[in-house]
């Protein structure tokens, strides 16, 4: 079930944070580009960090407003809406953009185990930061609050690059299991190193594709298809071929 986010900023705002100054929609849904499988990123940008009694009410209500088609066995009640992807930092914490910069708060439904059973998660490190917040600085909708620009700088495209290099192996350890969102991660960190902007990820598959042979540029286009809902891969039946596709996307992205 789609997410309004007019409703949902209704329903989010009495637990929001004090001294947050602005919240955005975005990725996909900023673009009008939402699949049917996307989560809703919201970025919200802080004067302070958030203390642990309003990180626990933060995590409660997005817990009850958030959900995923997976969770079907274990997490029923959440099965029937669609997941909210929850990202906070301070100001102070990247307007130089050191690196890797500082995530002072995340939620999103691959957590909800951990959440649900009490795990409060504190500020750290977070290098896919940078390439997140360089994708809303292109694409957002402020929900509230000051404009995105007048609190916050583009990360460096060469920082943007070193957090694709950094970023790129570990996708290898999550492609068992989710298949398509790790190769069109990896088609996006290609492309950006190509062209220094960060594209749709469909986008990025169709045009990666056009560049490979075509039994690898076939898997890429049945990711892009079964993103848009257009078709449903069986990806374990194609596992050899993923991994051989995604290992040699890691060392293109990494050389």
């Amino acid at each position: 079930m789609r997410t309004d986010p007019a409703t949902l900023l209704k329903n989010l705002e009495p637990s929001l944070p004090t001294g947050i100054l602005g919240l955005y929609l975005c990725g996909s849904a900023a673009r009008g580009a939402q699949g049917p499988h996307s989560d809703l990123d919201l970025l919200a940008v802080l004067q302070e960090s958030i203390t642990h009694q309003e990180r626990r009410q933060l995590v409660a209500c997005l817990l009850t407003l958030s959900g995923w088609s997976g969770h079907a066995e274990h997490f029923p009640e959440a099965a029937n809406r669609q997941p909210l992807e929850f990202t906070a930092v301070v100001r102070g914490d990247v307007v130089d953009w050191p690196y890797p910069p500082r995530l002072d708060f995340q939620f999103g439904e691959w957590l909800r185990s951990e959440l649900m059973a009490g795990a409060v998660l504190e500020s750290q490190p977070e290098p896919d930061l940078v390439a997140f917040i360089a994708d809303a600085c292109q694409n957002h909708v402020t929900l509230f609050g000051e404009p995105l620009y007048a609190l916050l700088d583009p990360p460096p495209a060469e920082l943007v690059r070193l957090a694709c290099r950094e970023g790129a192996p570990g996708l290898l350890q999550e492609l068992p299991g989710d298949e398509r969102n790790a190769l069109l991660t990896l088609a996006r960190m290609v492309t950006t190193l190509e062209t220094g902007e960060i594209v749709p990820k469909d986008q990025a598959a169709h045009g990666l594709a056009a560049q490979l042979p075509p039994e690898d540029g076939s898997l890429m286009e049945a990711a892009a298809a079964e993103y848009l809902g257009q078709s449903v891969v069986d990806w374990p039946a194609h596992r050899d071929r993923v991994e051989s596709l995604a290992q040699r996307l890691v060392s293109a992205i990494c050389r």
